[in-house]
Formats: structure tokens, sequence, C-alpha cells
């Protein structure tokens, strides 16, 4: 935090990778629907930075700007899944199939007893 109570950025401004990516979505927080641009370094999200919509004008609110790094923690988002994955009974563990074997298999609703 800074001296007069502001709260700074975790990387000094001129740190930046020449090769970050900026990708325009929305911002997850509130229904408002303002752009974002999440920028990217190294398949991390490192940065938010506005971006021009009908709703944020270009400009974030501080859960915007400072409150994009909830994306890179594994602890408060599991990971993406990559692969289909089936529990072959119930409270077994998730196992991964093929794209193949998971399109095959159907759907049952649960059973009453």
């Amino acid at each position: 935090m800074h001296s007069d109570g502001a709260i700074a950025q975790t990387r000094p401004l001129n740190n930046w990778s020449k090769t970050d990516e900026k990708v325009v979505t929305v911002c997850p927080y509130c229904a408002s629907g303002c752009k974002i641009n999440p920028v990217v370094d190294n398949g991390k999200i490192v940065r938010a930075e506005a971006a021009q919509g009908k709703t944020n004008r270009g400009t974030l609110c501080l859960k915007g700007y400072y409150g994009w790094d909830f994306i890179n923690d594994t602890q408060i988002l599991t990971p993406r899944l990559k692969t289909p994955m089936i529990r072959r009974q119930r409270g077994g563990k998730l196992e991964a199939v093929s794209s193949g074997r998971g399109a095959g298999l159907r759907r049952h609703p649960p059973q009453r007893h």
C-alpha cells in the first residue's frame, strides 16, 4: 500500500512483458457487465485493464481492477477439465475417459429405492 492508503499493483509498471496478450471479456464480479482486458503473460492473468463498454465507459471499479487474481488461485477455483470424466459408482472417484467413450454413455436418472 502507498503511504496515502491507495492500493499498489503487485509489479512495477515498467516490468510488464512486451509479449503480454490482452483478451476482451466481461468482469465476473457483478451483473453490471463491465468489459475488461485481462492481460495474460505465460498463460496466467497478470493484471486487468478497462475496456471500452457501455456500462463501464473505459473505467473499472476496485474489484475489477484489483480483484482478478482469484482466477489463478486453485484453492478458490478448481482447474479446468481437459478430458471427459466418469464416476462409475455412487461416491466413487472421477476417472478420465476418451471423448468417444464419454460420448457413448447415456445419462441415467437417480435410482429411487
